[in-house]
């Protein structure tokens, strides 16, 4: 690959996702909810096949929300927060 090419294409670690919107996964939460009494009427393996799939794609849109870059960076300056004050409450031993 020559140095132009290089160039033009985006780092590889800058696959950074894009969050999940908070209306897709209710809307995807009431799909599934109505799959699952569809599912208490008529227990076919097709109802049951297409109600495990949209279930599957709930989960991955779960995880995805879970794995955005913001909210992970997020989570942790919450646990730092929490450590430092924590270490700050600790008594100092005199010696």
């Amino acid at each position: 690959m020559t140095e132009e090419n290089k160039k033009d294409q985006p780092p590889r670690s800058s696959k950074a996702q894009k969050p999940v919107p908070l209306q897709q996964i209710e809307d995807q939460e009431k799909k599934v909810a109505d799959l699952g009494q569809s599912l208490e009427k008529d227990s076919s393996d097709e109802t049951r096949l297409k109600y495990d799939r949209e279930l599957d794609y709930l989960r991955h849109l779960r995880q995805a929300q879970k794995d955005n870059p913001g909210e992970r960076a997020k989570a942790k300056a919450v646990y730092a927060a929490k450590a430092a004050r924590n270490r700050a409450i600790q008594p100092v031993e005199q010696e």
